[in-house]
C-alpha cells in the first residue's frame, strides 16, 4: 500500500513544532518514554471512553471512532463482516483527502483519480455499506478534520489493543494515527501501521527532514496486560526491522487505564 503524497508546506511544520514540548522537553515522550509520559496527563482515562461507536479512518484528523484504514472500503467482505460483528458500530464515517479513498479507487478500476474524485468513489463505498447493514453514514469535509487539508503531522501511530483509544479531547496527548487492532488480524494491522509509516515519511507527512534517529516516528502499543504487550512489541518491532526508515522509527507502549463500567 501507498498513498498519493504532496509536497510539504510551512502549515504542516507549524503543526509540528506545536508539539515539540511534547515530544524533546525534559519531561517529554523522547526523554521518557511514553509510558511514563502518560502518567503525569490527568485527562488519560478520558481517551479510553468512546463514546461514538463509528467506524473512522486512521487518519489523525478524523473524528472519535473505532479505526481502520478507509472505514472498511479496502477490508474483503470476510474481514468486513468480521470487523462490524466484533467493533459493533452504528455509524460509519468517510473523510475529505482520505488516501485509502484514492488506493481503492485505483485498484478497482485501474484508472487515474483525482483525490476529489476518489472521495466521491468512497463516499458511494462506505455510505452502500452503511445502507446494507442499517448503519448511519457520515462524512466529515476538510473543514471539519482535526488536521489542515495540506497534509499529515503525526510522528505517532497508536496500535490499539483496547479499541478504545482516541487521543482527542486529553490535553497532551499528541496527534497520531490510530489502528484499531483489536478488530483487525495481524497481517492487514501492519500493512495498516506500514500505511502509517509511509505517509509520515513521504511528501504528504513529516518526511525524512522532521523525523529523524533523535526524533523518530513513534509505533505506540496501546495494551492491557503483559501479554498483549509482548503479542505487540513483537509486532511492532518485526515492522520497524523491516522497514526502510527503521532508524527513525521507535516502537514504545503504554498501559490503558482501568475505567470502571457505567450501569
Amino acid at each position: 500500500m501507498s498513498y498519493e503524497v504532496h509536497n510539504n508546506c510551512a502549515v504542516i511544520e507549524d503543526r509540528y513544532n506545536k508539539e515539540e514540548e511534547i515530544f524533546t522537553g525534559s519531561e517529554g515522550i523522547y526523554e521518557k518514554g511514553f509510558s511514563v509520559y502518560v502518567k503525569n496527563l490527568s485527562e488519560l482515562k478520558e481517551a479510553f471512553k468512546l463514546q461514538k461507536k463509528c467506524v473512522c479512518c486512521i487518519d489523525e484528523g478524523t473524528s472519535e471512532g473505532m479505526h481502520v484504514a478507509g472505514s472498511l472500503i479496502l477490508l474483503n467482505e470476510e474481514q468486513l463482516k468480521k470487523y462490524l460483528a466484533e467493533a459493533n458500530p452504528d455509524e460509519l464515517t468517510s473523510h475529505a483527502g482520505c488516501g485509502a479513498a484514492m488506493l481503492c479507487a485505483k485498484k478497482d478500476s485501474h484508472n487515474d483519480f483525482s483525490q476529489a474524485e476518489a472521495d466521491e468513489y468512497a463516499q458511494k463505498l462506505i455510505n452502500d455499506i452503511a445502507n446494507k447493514y442499517h448503519l448511519k453514514y457520515t462524512h466529515i469535509p476538510a473543514d471539519k478534520m482535526n488536521r489542515p487539508p495540506e497534509g499529515h503531522f503525526a510522528r505517532v501511530c497508536y496500535y490499539d489493543f483496547t479499541g478504545k483509544f482516541n487521543y482527542f479531547g486529553v490535553t497532551g496527548m499528541p496527534a497520531g494515527f490510530t489502528i484499531s487492532r483489536k478488530f483487525l488480524e495481524l497481517e492487514y494491522a501492519l500493512t495498516e501501521a506500514g500505511v502509517a509509516l509511509n505517509i509520515a515519511f513521504g511528501d504528504h507527512g513529516l518526511g525524512e527532514g522532521l523525523l529523524t534517529e533523535d526524533k523518530p516516528f513513534l509505533l505506540v502499543a496501546i495494551v492491557e496486560n503483559e501479554e498483549q504487550l509482548k503479542q505487540a512489541q513483537q509486532e511492532l518491532n518485526s515492522l520497524k526491522s523491516s522497514h526502510s526508515k527503521g532508524a527513525k522509527i521507535k516502537v514504545d507502549f503504554f498501559m490503558a487505564p482501568e475505567i470502571k463500567q457505567e450501569n
